[in-house]
């Protein structure tokens, strides 16, 4: 059944069977399964179609996108990396609200946090409120925890305020800006995005 579908040769046996599959999902922990589309545009219309759905506005991130230089040194044209930067998983732009099921898209915790783990946003939090409630903030250099003093917290994010996840694996965590960046045939920056860190949707 499996190689016809793949080769589009399914008979009506075939059809009828995988069609006696179909059924409503049941969950207790709040996540849905992940759904997997072809195209980033059917993916971008499922998560606004999700996103609708939840109440209240969210709040919307958006990215901050810096150009680098090629590997003749030469600075990179805005045109240039806005095409580098497309080939990122981070968005341009990220619009969250509390309940939206969200994806990291980069490891923080080996065998526990790491690329592909799904959780839910559960609130949004300053940086500074993370520290007092001992919430983990996911920065550059990996976890901060709540036992920082003030001086240790994450440079320009104390009155902003950001997605906390909870994960499936009952673990939260703050989620700042991070960078993503496109690298050139030496090694250099040829393109960077900075946006929320390690999340998109799931």
């Amino acid at each position: 059944m499996l190689n016809a579908m793949r080769f589009g040769k399914l008979d009506k046996v075939s059809i009828q069977a995988f069609q006696s599959l179909s059924r409503s999902v049941e969950y207790d922990d709040g996540i849905g399964p992940t759904q997997l589309y072809p195209t980033r545009s059917e993916v971008d219309t499922a998560n606004k179609r999700k996103l609708a759905s939840l109440p209240g506005d969210g709040i919307q991130y958006p990215a901050t996108d810096t150009p680098g230089r090629d590997s003749n040194d030469n600075l990179v044209s805005f045109e240039q990396m806005g095409r580098l930067l497309e080939r990122l998983v981070a968005q341009q732009v990220i619009h969250l609200k509390v309940g939206a099921q969200v994806m990291l898209i980069k490891n923080m915790v080996q065998g526990q946090l790491v690329n592909g783990s799904v959780g839910q946003v559960v609130r949004f939090s300053t940086s500074e409120e993370a520290m007092r409630t001992a919430t983990p903030i996911a920065t550059e250099e990996g976890l901060k925890g709540g036992l920082s003093t003030k001086s240790e917290l994450p440079a320009n994010y104390d009155n902003s305020q950001w997605p906390v996840v909870r994960f499936t694996c009952g673990r939260e965590m703050l989620c700042v800006p991070t960078d993503f960046t496109v690298d050139n045939a030496d090694g250099g920056i040829e393109a960077r995005r900075r946006q929320v860190s390690r999340l998109t949707f799931a």
